[in-house]
């Protein structure tokens, strides 16, 4: 879908538009730019509200992604500028290159993948921002900005985020990233199908997908942080299916060996739609929920959320 539309909007606008909708996620940037350009992962097109008189084309593909295109008329828009985008249920942002010098995330809960590098970002513009994530866990990038050194990155951590700062200067590759995030125990997380009768203490979630009658369990054999039974979108690249984290369904914020999680849902056939998330040792994890077509035996599959790093 291809939409191009003249936005005229006031400030009072948007600061309206801020407060109604957080459910369904708001995310707040401030450029100098004349042009911004953006992409992202989400379910639908968002709304995009802006300062100004620009031109605003949205490309949307309905298996999961986009593209932002905003143009001002530098005749009579002066920078900076503010762009609000509503809705869409963002799970990842790439807003690389724009010249942002504020960036709020704080009404969207679903966010897991953040790009933002090269950027006016400064050191307290940064800092703001980390305060505003959600305390779910996920990747940012901050490579580039005119404050990535000097930031306080462990208010993003202690959220369990994982925070990139050093790609423009080191060239850090994508091997790096992986057998970083290889330290990982295998079977750290197990899941299982879920007996009628369970006397042992647990969490509880039912889930409303259709056909949602069977018990699964999930098990820890360590204490985890900001655990997160999810959606799982998907979307298809080269007749590739490439599969993205979704809404978090229900959070556990220190997932013990002791509680485990019990879930009603249904796993078998189609694409895989349910998932989980969790935060160890600072690095986060996803996977996907698959049932063996030979015992009807349950697994998760990992799965990396897409991440664009400059070489």
């Amino acid at each position: 879908m291809k939409s191009s539309s003249k936005h005229y909007l006031t400030a009072a606008l948007i600061i309206a538009a801020m407060g109604c909708g957080g459910g369904d996620g708001v995310i707040t940037m401030t450029t100098n730019a004349d042009v911004v350009r953006f992409d992202f992962i989400g379910s639908a097109s968002p709304d995009i509200e802006t300062t100004g008189f620009p031109q605003t084309t949205i490309n949307f593909n309905y298996g999961g992604s986009g593209t932002i295109t905003i143009e001002w008329d530098t005749s009579y828009d002066q920078a900076p500028r503010q762009i609000t985008i509503t809705g869409g249920k963002i799970t990842a942002l790439y807003c690389q290159n724009n010249q942002l010098t504020a960036l709020d995330a704080s009404q969207n809960k679903r966010l897991t993948n953040l790009d933002c590098a090269n950027n006016l970002l400064t050191a307290d513009a940064l800092n703001a921002l980390f305060e505003t994530l959600h305390n779910k866990g996920g990747t940012i990038n901050i490579s580039g900005n005119t404050g990535s050194a000097g930031c306080d990155t462990s208010i993003a951590e202690t959220k369990g985020w994982r925070t990139v700062e050093r790609f423009a200067e080191d060239r850090m590759k994508v091997e790096e990233i992986e057998n970083y995030a290889d330290a990982f125990p295998d079977d750290l997380i197990t899941i299982s199908k879920a007996q009628d009768d369970i006397a042992n203490e647990h969490h509880f979630f039912a889930d409303s997908q259709q056909g949602a009658d069977e018990k699964i369990m999930f098990h820890t054999k360590e204490s985890i942080q900001n655990f997160a039974y999810m959606e799982v979108n998907h979307s298809e690249d080269n007749d590739n299916i490439v599969f993205h984290a979704g809404e978090a369904l229900f959070v556990i914020d220190d997932f013990s060996p002791e509680k485990p999680l019990v879930v009603t849902t249904t796993v078998a056939g189609g694409i895989p739609n349910r998932g989980i998330l969790f935060s160890y040792r600072g690095v986060v994890k996803y996977f996907y929920i698959r049932e063996s077509g030979e015992d009807g035996s349950l697994f998760l599959v990992e799965f990396s959320q897409p991440l664009i790093i400059e070489n």
